[in-house]
This record gives C-alpha cells, structure tokens and sequence, in this order.
C-alpha cells in the first residue's frame, strides 16, 4: 500500500492511499472487478471479457497503446520492504 505524504510540498495527490494487488490469472482478473474487489485494472490479461466490462456501467473500458513503458519500483533495501 502507497499512502498520501501529509509533507509533501506540491499539490496533494487526490487519494490518501492505494494498494495494488497481482491479479495474474485472467478468470481470478475478471472475478475481482466484477466483485468490486479492485477499483481498476491496468493491461488486463483478459481481452476477449473486455466487450463485457464495457456494457457495465461501473466500468470504463479504455483500450489503447502507448510508446512509453511503465516500472513500479521498490527499494528493498529500506524499511518496510528489506
């Protein structure tokens, strides 16, 4: 889990916290957004259920490329993640 920097400088970000959860299998994927068990899911590993999300107004389906390339790091050598 991320939580908000209450001493940040710049404008806070608009969420207090989030959590990220490794969804990898494809049924499991779709199993926890139609639950409400995650609030998004980025690259989602099952494109033919995309039509279905799409017809669900809790859901907005964007579908895309990018040349860009996104990395979530973690310093493992800092607590609480050594």
């Amino acid at each position: 889990m991320l939580e908000r920097n209450a001493d940040y400088w710049g404008t806070p970000a608009p969420l207090a916290a989030v959590t990220f959860r490794v969804v990898p299998d494809p049924s499991g994927a779709l199993a926890a957004l139609l639950a409400g068990d995650v609030d998004g899911y980025a690259n989602f590993p099952a494109p033919e259920n995309l039509d279905q999300l799409a017809h669900d107004a809790r859901y907005t389906v964007a579908v895309g490329s990018t040349e860009g390339e996104t990395l979530v790091a973690i310093n493992n050598a800092r607590h609480p993640f050594r």
